[in-house]
Formats: C-alpha cells, sequence, structure tokens
C-alpha cells in the first residue's frame, strides 16, 4: 500500500475467482499448513491459467522443514513462479533439491534458522544460477548484498550493494518485500524482458528506503517506524543519488 498498490488476504474458498481478477500474486509459505497448502495450490494455477505474474517467498525451506520444502519444490516444477524472492540458504537449498529430485540431503550448513540465512548472499551466486536455469523464474536473492538473476541470460546478473543491518532487525521486512516484488511485477505484466527490471526496482527501492530510516533511527524499534515512512516518501532523486548497482 505505501508504494502505491493493494493487497489482500482473502478467505480460501474465494482465493480463485479472487486471484483471477488480480495484477500479481505473492505466495509466502512461512506459515504453511495443509489447508493453506491446498488453498495456495488453487490460488497459483488460477494465476498461471490467468496469465498473472506470481511470486513464491521460500521461507526456512530446507532439510529440517521437509513439507514446506518439498511443496516449495512441487510449485516450482508444476508452476513455474514468474520471481523467486529469497535469502542465501533458501536460494542454496532450493537449488540442492531441484537438482536431486529424488530426496537427496541438504547439508545443515545451508540450511537457515527459520527466516534467517546462515549464508551470505555472495557465497550463494552459483546456486542463484541455477535456481534461475531450474525455475525459469527471475531469482531475486536479497542479504547483505541483493542479487538478481535472469533465466534467460543468467550470466547477466544484477548486484545491489544498499540496505542496512537494522533491517535484519525488523520482523516482516522480507515478507513485505516478496509482496513489492509482485507489485511491481504487475507492472510488467506479460513483458518477460520487464521482469527482471521490475525485481531490481523493489529490491532498490526497499533498500534505499531502509538506508533512509536508519539515518534517522536510534533502533530497530524506531527504523520499523521510519522504513514505513520512507517507502511512503521515496523519491526518484533519493534512488538516483544511493543507488549502487553492479553488474
Amino acid at each position: 500500500m505505501l508504494i502505491g498498490h493493494q493487497f489482500h488476504v482473502i478467505d480460501p474458498s474465494e482465493v480463485c475467482s479472487f486471484t483471477a481478477h488480480s495484477d500479481a500474486l505473492s505466495v509466502n509459505i512461512g506459515t504453511l499448513t495443509s489447508a493453506q497448502k491446498d488453498a495456495i495450490t488453487a490460488a497459483v494455477q488460477s494465476a498461471v491459467e490467468a496469465d498473472i505474474p506470481w511470486v513464491l517467498d521460500p521461507v526456512a525451506v530446507g532439510q529440517a522443514l521437509p513439507f514446506r520444502s518439498q511443496f516449495a519444490v512441487e510449485l516450482i516444477n508444476q508452476w513455474h513462479p514468474t520471481a523467486i524472492r529469497a535469502n542465501g540458504s533458501e536460494v542454496m537449498a532450493l537449488a540442492t533439491m531441484l537438482k536431486q529430485p529424488s530426496g537427496g540431503k541438504i547439508g545443515t550448513d545451508i540450511c537457515g534458522k527459520g527466516p534467517d540465512s546462515k549464508v551470505e548472499s555472495a557465497a550463494a551466486i552459483g546456486h542463484a544460477k541455477d535456481l534461475a536455469l531450474c525455475s525459469g523464474s527471475v531469482v531475486a536473492m536479497t542479504g547483505k548484498d541483493d542479487f538478481i538473476v535472469d533465466p534467460s541470460c543468467p550470466s547477466l546478473m544484477t548486484q545491489l550493494d544498499n540496505g542496512h543491518p537494522l533491517m535484519t532487525k525488523v520482523t516482516g521486512i522480507g515478507c513485505a518485500l516478496s509482496a513489492s516484488v509482485a507489485a511491481f511485477l504487475a507492472l510488467a505484466k506479460s513483458d518477460e524482458h520487464k521482469r527482471r527490471i521490475a525485481c531490481l526496482t523493489a529490491l532498490a527501492v526497499s533498500s534505499v528506503a531502509g538506508e533512509l530510516a536508519a539515518a534517522e533511527s536510534r533502533g530497530p524499534g524506531t527504523f520499523a517506524v521510519a522504513y514505513l515512512d520512507k517507502l511512503a516518501s521515496i523519491s526518484e532523486d533519493d534512488l538516483e543519488k544511493r543507488l549502487k548497482i553492479l553488474n
């Protein structure tokens, strides 16, 4: 809402019809249940059939959580997300599982703890490229540095060197970012060439807003409020002055 889009969380009984009339879908498996699994599958199917972009946020996938991990793999293999927004551990886990569909084990050194990553994003670049190729999705990998990998040309990787450590201290920023990716993908519509730019824009807005908010904050509490304010007021000039993009 702060970046000019509307979002809705709806009852499973309405998920198919509601998704078909939406501009984008964001799927977050952070609190996955059996009932939600069925509703998510129906929503994703509706999005794909209506040619609506959809984003997968594979929260905490890895060896310790087989229910959500297998579901994430099923979604990717069957419905091919437009984009996957994940941290380094999640990217490494997904890439490993997709390359070993029979259930190969994932080393505990790459499994995150809840939504937190044990792996810096820069250490998972190779896995991000593998994930993009296996899934056909734009991979938006976030962490200390952010990376965008386009499946049509994995060697054309874009790195963002923005953001602030306080962003990791506030619960929900990553989930909100995935929703922002979906919002910007809605603007790209079915133009595959614009999808990488849409993901890049979402990450840029969030990370620069984080920098601006941190400059006015005393800690995580004041940062959370300031971050929302900066998302609502960020300007093109703010992005031009602060954005650090490396190719």
